[in-house]
């Protein structure tokens, strides 16, 4: 029987870049450079995949609510105590955290903090001090300093202490503060006090996150994303998005860092990052919103995150972890472990 010629090698293929993870098609559809899994990988500036760092225990207990400022100084709270983590990682117990995650928001050189449970200033000097200077019943502020028998306290307003918040936000001399579906805001400089009949907007679900631009502030909802702009008593509310943010996904990035994104926003220096069922999305000034994972990834359903943007040799990178709530989940979520596998053949 006569041997049959062997078929000619095919073309060698060589994969040098690669787009990242894709799971709005078949595997068999998939091209060269779109992965199916990529488990402990990170994929640079140009594509390239590398070993993802490993994670070591620096320090034992229930933490939450970690947050750096500006000036480089990490807080969290560790076993329900609000504390100031140094750089070796020991703490400083500064007071009260609750179980419930906290928001902050630097202003000046004192910085604010909320959640369900408490709230209050962090001073400079690193003491904790209430926030709000009113009693329980409020204090009433009125434009004449000097009343008299003929000219009394008249065209006031109630002041009160601002309301335990889940999220936080800091825009043209305000604090903005969100309870449930309100919205409040303190008064023009003065944050120990919100008008209780007038600094408020009420939306119609339970606002997930609050981020502020450089001319407008963006507040996530359980059904929407708005962009709001203007001083208060004016304020515009601009639907962005027409879906629910999750909580505690919201988190402010770099726009340089965004690769097409953020040149397609070249005067916005800052830009938001958040999280829906419809895909990560990043928002800029002026209300622009882009699905960085539209046509790419679908994620699970997912009841809240703990997100951060950071840098990492170079690379900005968007870290969520998802808590589905027992709800089925598909295969991938921003954080997880994924598979690649890149096998070379020869011959």
């Amino acid at each position: 029987m006569a041997r049959q010629p062997q078929e000619a090698p095919t073309e060698s293929v060589t994969l040098n870049q690669f787009t990242g993870l894709k799971n709005t098609v078949s595997r068999e559809r998939l091209s060269p450079q779109e992965l199916e899994r990529a488990r402990n990988i990170d994929l640079d500036n140009v594509g390239q995949p590398r070993r993802r760092r490993g994670y070591t225990l620096k320090a034992a207990g229930n933490f939450h609510s970690l947050w750096t400022a500006p000036n480089g100084l990490t807080f969290g709270v560790k076993d329900g105590v609000l504390s100031l983590i140094n750089a070796n990682y020991t703490t400083r117990a500064l007071g009260s955290g609750g179980q419930a995650p906290i928001a902050y928001q630097e202003v000046g050189d004192t910085i604010y903090f909320s959640s369900e449970d408490v709230s209050g200033k962090i001073l400079p000097d690193l003491t904790v001090a209430l926030w709000g200077q009113t009693g329980g019943d409020g204090t009433w502020l009125s434009p004449v300093v000097n009343p008299t028998s003929t000219l009394g306290q008249v065209s006031g307003k109630l002041l009160g202490k601002p309301p335990l918040a889940q999220y936080l936000a800091y825009l043209n001399g305000r604090i903005y503060l969100a309870d449930g579906p309100m919205l409040w805001a303190t008064e023009l400089y003065l944050y120990d006090y919100v008008d209780k009949t007038r600094t408020f907007l009420q939306f119609e679900s339970r606002i997930t996150g609050l981020a502020n631009g450089t001319d407008g502030l963006y507040v996530g909802t359980e059904t929407a994303i708005y962009y709001l702009t203007g001083p208060f008593a004016q304020l515009k509310r601009q639907l962005v998005v027409s879906s629910g943010c999750i909580p505690g996904s919201m988190v402010p990035a770099p726009a340089s860092m965004l690769g097409a994104a953020g040149q397609q926003a070249e005067q916005t220096r800052n830009a938001t990052l958040f999280m829906t069922d419809q895909g990560v999305i990043a928002a800029f000034d002026g209300g622009v919103c882009i699905n960085l994972t539209k046509n790419d990834m679908l994620f699970p359903t997912a009841q809240s995150a703990s997100a951060v943007f950071r840098m990492q040799d170079g690379i900005g990178q968007y870290v969520a972890v998802t808590d589905s709530g027992g709800t089925p989940t598909s295969g991938t979520r921003i954080g997880d472990y994924v598979d690649v596998e890149i096998r070379r053949f020869q011959g």
